[in-house]
């Protein structure tokens, strides 16, 4: 599992704080997660490494894409190396299956270093090409004490361009334009790493959740550390998401689906 798919899996159980919120369960609730990240493979295109996992625990917090703080805020940035710890897995049933841009692939049960996740089959690429803002349908035949049967209809995130990001003068804002989206439903993710230059060797980033219209400026007092530190190159990154949520009586289903430039390459 790639680290960028642990922190979407992470946002979805209160471990960051990039996304809104809500709180709609008691306790004992099944919760079930589709990963989409769209990635770069040479002659292939775009392609995304489909991922599902389902958990049975109390609350959490869910993401959503259908609104944004639209706002930035400076954290700093620290990694021991250890991953976030999950709620226990549960059964979905098997076969998954998924079409997406007239590809049928099938996901198995199959356990990933101690932690029950649905992938394609093994021996098949593992790479679905597809075209990013297509939409995929996902079939859950359930499981007995397990997650109920589940068909859902979902966006992917659409591709888009935004414009270079310019250090502005002291007392400026910076920038942001990106390509708007014309759908409603998505967000933008913009962020921004940094070494400050009062505090070498140090790792922080600016980090805007913003509604998908295409224009933000990052005022002077968010972004001024940014404007005097060292430029680490490919260190600004905007991440468009989507995420489409089915409630059950005591479940629930999110496909989340991100667009990001730069495009990571599949690995």
């Amino acid at each position: 599992m790639t680290r960028k798919t642990l922190a979407v899996l992470g946002t979805a159980f209160g471990l960051t704080a990039c996304l809104n919120t809500a709180e709609p369960f008691g306790a004992d609730t099944d919760y079930g997660f589709l990963v989409l990240e769209a990635r770069t493979a040479p002659e292939a295109g775009f392609v995304v490494n489909p991922l599902a996992i389902f958990y049975r625990t109390g609350p959490v917090l869910l993401p959503t894409s259908q609104t944004a703080l639209d706002t930035c805020f400076v954290r700093a940035i620290e990694d021991d190396g250890s991953a976030p710890v999950y709620p226990p897995t549960v059964h979905a049933g098997e076969p998954l299956t998924m079409l997406l841009s007239g590809m049928q692939t099938t996901l198995t049960r199959q356990n990933v270093a101690g932690t029950w996740m649905y992938l394609p089959d093994p021996g098949t690429a593992g790479s679905v090409t597809f075209t990013p803002g297509d939409s995929v349908t996902i079939t859950i035949p359930g499981a007995a004490d397990g997650f109920a049967s589940l068909t859902q209809k979902a966006k992917t995130a659409e591709p888009f361009t935004h414009s270079p990001v310019e250090v502005p003068l002291e007392g400026e804002p910076v920038q942001l334009r990106w390509t708007a989206s014309t759908i409603l439903g998505s967000k933008m993710l913009v962020s921004l790493r940094y070494s400050p230059a009062s505090a070498p060797g140090t790792m922080r980033q600016i980090i805007c959740d913003l509604t998908d219209d295409g224009v933000y400026d990052i005022g002077s007092i968010i972004s001024d550390e940014w404007r005097t530190s060292d430029p680490l190159p490919g260190d600004i990154t905007f991440s468009r998401w989507r995420i489409t949520t089915d409630l059950g009586r005591n479940s629930a289903f999110l496909t989340i689906s991100t667009f990001e430039l730069p495009t990571p390459l599949v690995p």
